[in-house]
């Protein structure tokens, strides 16, 4: 179980390993992304007599001398996840909050499963893509959006996965941030931030209007038609770019709650 301060905390922690061990999913959930022996999965779990929507990754170590090193490392993927998920937290930023990271084997490679608090809503990405919010709530999520890349920038963070599938529209009206894998101590990349953001959109032909685009450029900087013109010079270069996976494509069905080799505490 990854220390922390607070003895509830950890018994919450202990109590969520014995409830995965056991396998206490209520009902059906779904995997909201499979990449070879990686998953996430979305679930309700049971345990310490409630139930709570969770978010459970599972990171499989390569079979290669450098997958063995990487996933020793102090700084893999499970635990940079956990540190950012935590360091957004304090910035005010909603995102999912980790529970628990157990360390195990599957197949004889090292496995890591991590399992965070699932963040309720629908990524801005799918929302351009259905366009299924009404004008106020996209001016409102646009907003939103360009408030969250300049609160990480002005404390000097940078996130460099601030990608449009990775930010949650919660039912209040909020927007999240959830791969938080990649928060470093790196001030002054607002526009890098932005910048992914339109990247993804291009690459799934789903570019908002220049007046949401406007709204989110006034919130997260100082000077927007300065970054606007930035932002039109790199779409031009890369209007032709498309994703190695089409996110609007991928099914999301669910056929069973995972199954892996007993995780062990960490």
């Amino acid at each position: 179980v990854r220390p922390r301060k607070g003895a509830i905390i950890r018994d919450e922690a202990e109590q969520a390993l014995e409830a995965l061990e056991r396998g206490a999913w209520v009902g059906e959930g779904r995997y909201a992304k499979i990449e070879n022996d990686d998953f996430t999965f979305l679930g309700e779990l049971d345990f310490a007599g409630r139930t709570l929507l969770v978010a459970l990754k599972q990171i499989v170590a390569p079979k290669s001398i450098f997958g063995w090193a990487r996933a020793r490392s102090p700084r893999r993927r499970a635990r940079r996840q956990w540190r950012g998920a935590e360091q957004l937290e304090a910035l005010g930023v909603p995102t999912g909050s980790p529970v628990l990271l157990a360390t195990g084997r599957l197949d004889g490679r090292r496995c890591d499963w991590l399992l965070m608090r699932h963040v309720p809503g629908t990524d801005l990405l799918h929302h351009l893509a259905q366009q299924d919010l009404s004008v106020k709530e996209e001016h409102d999520a646009a907003r939103r959006t360009g408030k969250l890349v300049a609160t990480i920038d002005s404390y000097g963070w940078f996130n460099r996965d601030t990608k449009l599938s990775n930010l949650i529209r919660l039912p209040t009206g909020e927007v999240a941030a959830i791969d938080t894998v990649d928060i470093q101590r790196r001030p002054g990349r607002r526009v890098r931030m932005l910048r992914a953001m339109l990247a993804e959109a291009l690459g799934h032909d789903v570019v908002p209007r220049r007046t949401l685009m406007m709204r989110t450029l006034r919130e997260a900087v100082e000077e927007p038609h300065v970054v606007w013109r930035e932002l039109e010079a790199f779409a031009a270069k890369h209007q032709d770019d498309r994703p190695r996976v089409n996110l609007l494509d991928q099914p999301h069905a669910r056929t069973k709650t995972p199954t892996s080799a007993s995780p062990v505490g960490e």
